[in-house]
C-alpha cells in the first residue's frame, strides 16, 4: 500500500516537472513572435548653452625650484683657432685568430654500478681520456654530456657539440 501511495504522488510530479522542461524547450526553439512597439519621444527639452570661460595662465613668477642654483652657461669654444694639423686618427685592428680545434671523438659513457658515477670516453687526438662533467683535459672542458652527444669548450673561447661515433 505505502509503494502504491509513492508511485500516485510521485508520477502527476514527474509529469509536471517534465511538462515545464518541455514547454520552456518548445518557447526558445519556437521563439517569441510578439512584437514590441518601439516608443519615440518627440518632445526632448532643449539644453542651455552655458558660455564657458576662459583662463589665462601668468607664468611671470620666478621659478622656486631654481631659487639657490648657479645658471648653466655652456663652454666658451674659440672659433677662431690657430692653424693647426688634424691629428691622424688611429685604428687598432684586432685579428682574432681562429683556434684549431684537435681531432675529437665521443665513444660513450661508462656508469660504475656501485657508486653510479658516470665517465665519459672522449679520444683527444688519438689518446683516450674518460671524464666526466666540468672535468679540463688539455685545455679541453667537458661542459655537458649526454648518451648521444657532448657539449665542449676548447681554450675558453669555442663551444662544440660532438655526436656518438658509430
Amino acid at each position: 500500500m505505502k509503494k502504491k501511495k509513492q508511485i500516485v504522488l510521485l508520477v502527476p510530479l514527474v509529469v509536471i516537472i517534465w511538462g515545464v522542461i518541455g514547454y520552456r524547450i518548445y518557447k526558445t526553439v519556437k521563439g517569441n513572435t510578439e512584437v514590441k512597439e518601439l516608443v519615440t519621444i518627440h518632445n526632448l527639452p532643449v539644453q542651455a548653452v552655458e558660455k564657458k570661460e576662459v583662463y589665462t595662465l601668468k607664468l611671470d613668477y620666478s621659478d622656486p625650484f631654481l631659487k639657490n642654483r648657479r645658471s648653466y652657461s655652456p663652454p666658451v669654444q674659440n672659433t677662431v683657432k690657430a692653424e693647426s694639423k688634424p691629428k691622424p686618427v688611429v685604428v687598432k685592428t684586432v685579428k682574432k685568430i681562429p683556434v684549431r680545434w684537435p681531432n675529437i671523438v665521443y665513444h660513450g659513457l661508462i656508469e660504475h654500478k656501485k657508486d653510479h658515477r658516470i665517465l665519459y670516453l672522449v679520444e683527444v687526438d688519438g689518446v683516450s681520456h674518460f671524464m666526466h662533467e666540468g672535468q679540463l683535459q688539455d685545455e679541453l672542458e667537458l661542459v655537458k654530456a649526454y648518451q648521444d652527444s657532448i657539449w665542449v669548450k676548447y681554450k675558453e673561447e669555442d663551444r662544440k657539440t660532438f655526436k656518438k661515433a658509430p
